[in-house]
């Protein structure tokens, strides 16, 4: 049975990419193995094989030799060098330039509408901060009610696009009495595709936790620190502690009461000094 042609577009990971498609040419094209492939590449087969182990990053000359051996059109030889420096760019601000370029693909969007759609509800606090406020006992969609509520400064405009971005994309919805309500679901960002929008949400909270010492009273707040020394095994043991934390205060949300205010809950846990491994 002729296995079908791997869809550049439907990837995340090019490695993965690169790697379904040379078992492709070999399966279909006689005489095909790793050495007369890495010939074609002009690279060794040594070469070749660290990059599919992940040991070797793909330098952009062979990018154009890839695109050539796999007949890519020049659209998709273009989606396919952006997408390897997505996944090889380490700067967050370069990352992000990389993804917008990504999402205005066409055929990748109609494959990752989902992912588009979580990606731009990361783009803004006030999206998060909305879509938690329909549980307040008294909130109102008068994006005035809003401003006036929100203990950050935001403009008019920003809360009602926020408001129909949240709408339009289900992350809010009306009940049979025209109320808004947040659906009971939560917002899972785990995959790798997202790390540079969390980036930007965990800046972007941290801001504004930064700025609650000032503007908050301490009444209403908790921040606390502790700086230590760790080692391998007791850093991993803070951490399933601060899961576990995190999970349990989550699971206050199960409440049967209406909420009172909007909190982030922010832990964190990073060095000081060169880190752990």
């Amino acid at each position: 049975m002729k296995k079908e042609q791997p869809n550049i577009y439907k990837y995340h990971d090019h490695i993965k990419y690169i790697s379904d498609m040379i078992e492709y040419i070999k399966m279909n094209k006689t005489g095909v193995n790793m050495k007369t492939l890495s010939q074609s590449l002009k690279i060794t087969p040594s070469y070749l094989s660290m990059i599919i182990a992940r040991k070797r990053e793909i330098t952009f000359s062979l990018v154009s030799r890839l695109s050539n051996e796999f007949s890519l059109s020049k659209v998709e030889a273009d989606f396919f060098e952006t997408l390897i420096k997505f996944n090889q760019e380490e700067d967050d601000q370069l990352k992000s330039q990389y993804y917008e370029k990504i999402k205005k693909f066409k055929k990748y969007n109609s494959f990752h509408k989902e992912e588009t759609k979580l990606h731009n509800y990361l783009s803004s606090w006030l999206n998060v901060a909305i879509r938690e406020m329909t549980a307040l006992e008294e909130f109102s969609s008068d994006p005035k009610w809003i401003q006036k509520k929100l203990t950050h400064n935001v403009n008019l405009n920003d809360i009602k696009k926020s408001l129909s971005f949240l709408e339009a994309n289900g992350y809010i919805q009306k009940d049979e009495s025209d109320k808004y309500f947040c659906p009971d679901q939560r917002v899972n960002c785990h995959d790798k595709i997202y790390s540079n929008a969390l980036a930007t949400f965990h800046r972007e909270f941290l801001a504004l936790a930064g700025d609650s010492i000032t503007k908050t009273p301490s009444t209403q707040r908790q921040l606390k620190g502790h700086c230590m020394a760790f080692n391998k095994n007791n850093y991993e043991e803070a951490k399933d502690i601060l899961n576990e934390a995190l999970e349990k205060i989550a699971n206050l949300d199960n409440s049967t009461e209406e909420g009172e205010s909007v909190y982030f809950v922010e832990l964190a846990l990073f060095p000081l000094t060169k880190a752990i491994g």
